[in-house]
């Protein structure tokens, strides 16, 4: 009737004027373009709920409207049964009101700073989002668009996602979606794989605009090998940035030290450390990072030993404050946890089940500091490193090279060998020698050149016929020229050959050669450090091996005077003359080998 209509079409007006206002309000709360996208979307609301408007009812008109101004009920106060076919009522106000529904996806109202998102998991659902899925009572997976769940790129919008380089790369349709994503500046959540394995998911959402920086970390091998491979890596990642593992150690540095150390404890409830800890701290950072005026830069290395400092600290009792004693003891007991095998072939060498002289003089033999690698622990041990000399024309033989146990730079290192040879002594007459180069006992192979020196003086010791001394032992490699070169883990090596005297037996007159340029490096421990302040224990820098071979033998090295030839009882003197000697046996040979 005209009745009703008119009534209907008050009651739109006044639930569309009612209605209007809060959306007014509501968009006001938004802006620039954002206003106008809420404002449409909220009218489409309005126009569905006018549209719908007898289901706001209580109960269902039967053949005529209600009274006008009839209130609203909410759903929960409507039965949930009803004679009159209320419940089917419901039912379809139930539905409409989920159409309504709104699903934050990010609530980015508390971004008070640039967001800052780091995913240590990239995979296609944690970077680009996902639906959520549910079984319904037929036992097919459904969703919808209230189940839409963001990933790590939405979050990071406006600011910057740091995501592994390693785990990235892993997956190939990741880094293929994430260039689409960066080139385009809009997130598409999809599902994995474009819906391929999902042919029943026909939702598409409207691709989200972001404005995202994404910072790859990772290894120097994976970022030349992306760059070999992937054509479109510096097109999307444009500024390349190389962080070192150490920083120059100054008043500024340590200030930055000790703000960390003050953060980490405030951060994670550790008790403060005292500033002789924090020094201790400074030091086993300038320990790691292998040289003196240089700091660490692995942080969660300093951070571990914070936390167990702190624990022995509540261990031991005594203090508020963490002190140098706990950062001390935490160390002992990390190293302790790791250095299963340096202990077993300590014990080796205490049994005499690995053969190490450190008292006494050899002939052709000297003692060389090798590094040894667990993966989790390293350490330095001395080596045994022999030579034997005679008549012949092979030259130097690296017996680690001919049993295939010697590595590249050790071979080369070898090879520099016979080049100051000849430096030395091929001034005159060709240096034709047989001799034999080997690392006793050892039986998983040799790389690097640090023992080039030692083979140096044990070649010397052979051919001139002087002993060396056992008690002191030699790292370093050498050039042609003689010149000595500096080595790494010298701080390890020092130590280990110092515990090795311990061992054995401290005899006061023991030590180690070591580079010169080396010395900038020592940060060694508080034992060897006091063994040497009373003179127990020496340590020898040298230049050249000159130097070095003077100290082991306690003889003049000898120099060569104007027609190259060196004093008869110089080292090199001994040497040339047994070379001379050589020379003439083995041009003998060939002589009496052709008649």
């Amino acid at each position: 009737s005209r009745m009703e209509s008119e009534i209907n079409d008050l009651e739109k007006k006044e639930v569309r004027a009612a209605i209007q206002e809060r959306i007014d309000r509501m968009v006001a709360g938004y802006p620039g373009d954002g206003a106008s996208t809420v404002a449409g979307y909220l009218a489409g609301v309005l126009e569905e709920a006018i549209a719908n408007l007898d289901l706001f009812r209580r109960t269902p008109l039967s053949g005529s409207s209600p009274a006008a101004g009839q209130p609203a009920v909410p759903p929960a106060e409507a039965p949930s049964v009803s004679p009159d076919g209320s419940m089917t009522f419901r039912s379809g106000l139930r539905q409409l009101l989920d159409r309504f529904k709104v699903n934050v996806v990010l609530d980015g109202r508390h971004h008070e700073e640039c967001p800052v998102v780091i995913e240590t998991h990239p995979t296609y659902r944690r970077l680009f989002g996902y639906f959520e899925k549910q079984l319904d009572q037929s036992g097919h997976w459904t969703t919808d668009y209230t189940r839409i769940r963001p990933g790590s790129l939405l979050a990071a919008d406006g600011g910057y996602l740091v995501i592994t380089a390693e785990d990235l790369f892993s997956q190939r349709d990741v880094w293929i979606e994430l260039k689409r994503t960066l080139v385009s500046r809009s997130l598409a959540i999809l599902e994995e794989g474009g819906g391929v394995y999902m042919p029943t998911i026909t939702m598409k959402p409207e691709p989200i605009p972001i404005n995202v920086k994404v910072i790859l970390i990772g290894q120097r091998w994976t970022y030349e090998m992306l760059l070999e491979n992937e054509p479109d890596f510096t097109k999307m990642f444009k500024v390349f940035v190389d962080f070192d593992e150490e920083m120059d150690l100054n008043s500024k540095t340590l200030r930055q030290y000790a703000a960390f150390i003050g953060k980490l404890c405030t951060d994670e409830k550790l008790a403060e450390l005292d500033t002789p800890a924090v020094a201790a701290v400074a030091e086993f950072g300038a320990r790691v990072a292998g040289r003196q005026g240089k700091l660490t830069t692995r942080f969660a290395d300093i951070a571990d030993l914070l936390r167990e400092a702190d624990y022995w600290r509540k261990h031991e009792g005594r203090s508020r404050k963490v002190m140098a004693r706990h950062i001390r003891a935490a160390l002992k007991e990390a190293e302790h946890r790791r250095n299963l095998t340096e202990e077993k072939l300590r014990e080796m060498l205490k049994l005499g089940e690995i053969f190490i002289d450190v008292k006494g003089d050899r002939i052709g033999q000297v003692n060389a500091l090798v590094m040894q690698d667990t993966g989790t622990h390293q350490f330095a041990l001395p080596a045994r490193i022999t030579a034997t000399v005679s008549p012949g024309t092979a030259g130097i033989i690296n017996i680690e090279r001919e049993a295939l146990m010697s590595g590249s730079f050790h071979t080369k290192g070898v090879l520099i060998i016979g080049g100051f040879l000849r430096e030395r002594f091929g001034g005159s007459s060709p240096v034709t020698l047989t001799a034999s180069i080997a690392f006793e006992q050892s039986f998983g192979g040799v790389d690097g050149d640090s023992a080039s020196s030692t083979e140096v003086y044990a070649l010397l010791s052979a051919l001139a016929g002087l002993p060396l001394r056992q008690g002191i032992a030699v790292t370093g490699s050498v050039d042609q020229k003689g010149y000595i070169q500096p080595v790494g883990g010298i701080n390890d090596k020092i130590e280990g050959f110092y515990k090795t005297c311990l061992l054995k037996g401290l005899t006061g007159d023991q030590g180690v050669i070591v580079p010169q340029s080396n010395l900038r490096d020592l940060m060694l421990d508080e034992d060897v450090v006091e063994a040497v302040r009373r003179r127990k224990f020496h340590i020898y820098p040298v230049q050249t091996v000159e130097e070095g071979i003077e100290i082991l033998t306690g003889v003049s090295a000898g120099k060569p005077d104007g027609a190259g030839s060196y004093p008869e009882d110089s080292v090199f003197g001994l040497a040339a003359a047994r070379l001379g000697r050589f020379n003439d046996t083995v041009r003998a040979f060939f002589k009496g080998s052709s008649l």
